[in-house]
């Protein structure tokens, strides 16, 4: 009988992330009977909006699942923005993440750790315990790109990337304006750059970076990535598409954000 191959995911609480990861992980299972995957779900509420539990309930028997003690986030601004939130929760989740994958770990021998590209501060809780550390970008290779490159780009610009004259040149991507830039990269004096910053560099402790995404939709930015591997940018790995093909009621998903 071969050995079950043990695989930890780490999650987050954002419906449209948290669709893209456990469809790669069904498909993941599927492709290979010996993997056994456990679910680690940090959450903000005792109450999971149904559209969250029909993804775990419909899950196959080699995919187990936990959620995490709610965080308490009653110190924050009631009319705090849901990325915030969700930022807040992830980073006070990490000490209970950690005992997680300890004991998931010592019990039955965790081969890899794969979390989502928003938690990558898991990578390196995963490097404390020795096992292969992977990140889920569920997004386009061109904004991996852009996170990867963020820091090298902070070192080369002197003015607010808003009010830049000239397209930014990011390796493998079409020319991007200042004003195009994700949100945190608008104000570089702000704390949320910094944090864009920090949590983009996390990535590099990555043994591999799955992207959602595929060759033939955006092959020169993928090759541009891979072809810098020596140069330390970790494995890219195009394997998507996984979408959402089914409809959800907006109103749950703004419950569970």
């Amino acid at each position: 009988m071969e050995t079950k191959i043990h695989i930890a995911l780490v999650t987050v609480p954002v419906y449209s992330h948290l669709r893209s990861i456990l469809e790669f992980t069904k498909r993941l299972v599927h492709l290979n009977q010996n993997i056994h995957v456990t679910c680690i779900n940090p959450t903000f509420s005792s109450s999971i909006c149904n559209n969250v539990k029909s993804l775990f309930e419909t899950l196959p028997s080699n995919i187990n699942y936990m959620f995490l003690p709610p965080i308490n986030l009653e110190d924050l601004p009631k009319d705090i923005h849901p990325a915030l939130k969700v930022e807040a929760t992830l980073h006070r989740s990490i000490p209970s993440i950690y005992d997680a994958l300890d004991t998931l770990h010592s019990s039955s021998k965790l081969v890899a750790v794969i979390s989502d590209g928003l938690i990558n501060e898991v990578l390196r809780l995963t490097k404390k315990l020795d096992i292969l550390a992977y990140s889920y970008f569920p997004s386009t290779t061109m904004l991996l790109s852009l996170c990867l490159h963020s820091s090298s780009l902070d070192k080369t610009i002197s003015s607010a990337n808003k009010d830049l004259l000239e397209p930014l040149e990011i390796p493998g991507c079409i020319p991007i304006h200042g004003t195009d830039l994700p949100d945190p990269m608008l104000d570089r004096s702000s704390e949320a750059y910094k944090i864009f910053l920090e949590a983009n560099d996390r990535f590099y402790l990555a043994d591999g970076i799955m992207v959602n995404s595929f060759l033939a939709l955006e092959e020169t930015t993928i090759r541009a990535l891979q072809e810098k591997e020596d140069e330390g940018i970790p494995s890219i790995y195009p394997i998507g598409p996984f979408v959402q093909n089914v409809s959800c009621d907006n109103g749950s998903d703004l419950e569970y954000l």
